[in-house]
């Protein structure tokens, strides 16, 4: 039990963090309420579940390897800087609020778009492996590893939750002109994390 806690206190170091893929799900949030950013959540734990998995089972270096962080990486730059440029542009224009608020996007869209936002950034495994090399190398039992980052991914888990919540609530006492200016800044700091992978693929191919 006290490494299930330890868990839950290492895992707000990632409660805290907010990538691209945290600023998509708070994105749709405000503009879209509670149930397409919680779609959009589940695509991102998803990925990282997955991420953990293969860190667990020590095939990290087949991500790692620098071949394949390249394209990873030039796969979410590229996706960057499209989502970018689109929220910018679309801040642009005068859109009427109920567009913004209710406008319905497909599930499966807002679901494959956080799980592919977070498996295009190359840091997001990173993290991950870092987490169970660390744990690993304090943890020798298997059993005693799974219960630290149950804790860890339970705390990451309730932050995500109210990352999506509490803007959703926040959404709705927001006027369009505030909701307008995040979307805007949020495409800003997706084409700046865009170029930067890009200059990163660039770099090292």
């Amino acid at each position: 039990m006290t490494l299930f806690f330890a868990g839950l206190a290492a895992g707000l170091s990632m409660a805290v963090s907010l990538g691209p893929s945290y600023l998509y799900m708070i994105q749709m949030a405000l503009r879209n309420g509670l149930r397409a950013s919680l779609m959009v959540a589940a695509g991102i734990m998803l990925c990282d579940l997955l991420f953990i998995s293969i860190a667990l089972k020590g095939l990290g270096t087949l991500y790692l390897s620098n071949n394949n962080q390249q394209w990873v990486g030039l796969g979410g730059g590229l996706m960057l800087v499209i989502m970018g440029s689109n929220d910018l542009i679309k801040a642009s224009r005068t859109v009427p609020a109920a567009v913004l608020v209710t406008s319905e996007l497909k599930p499966w869209k807002l679901f494959t778009k956080g799980l592919m936002l977070n498996a295009t950034n190359p840091f997001n495994f990173i993290f991950w492996i870092g987490v169970v090399g660390m744990v690993s190398g304090k943890v020798n039992d298997t059993m005693q590893r799974m219960v630290f980052m149950a804790g860890f991914v339970a705390t990451v888990t309730i932050s995500t939750w109210l990352k999506c919540y509490l803007p959703a609530k926040l959404g709705k006492r927001l006027n369009q002109t505030y909701i307008k200016r995040f979307n805007q800044i949020a495409g800003l700091v997706f084409v700046a994390s865009g170029i930067y992978l890009l200059a990163m693929f660039a770099l090292t191919y």
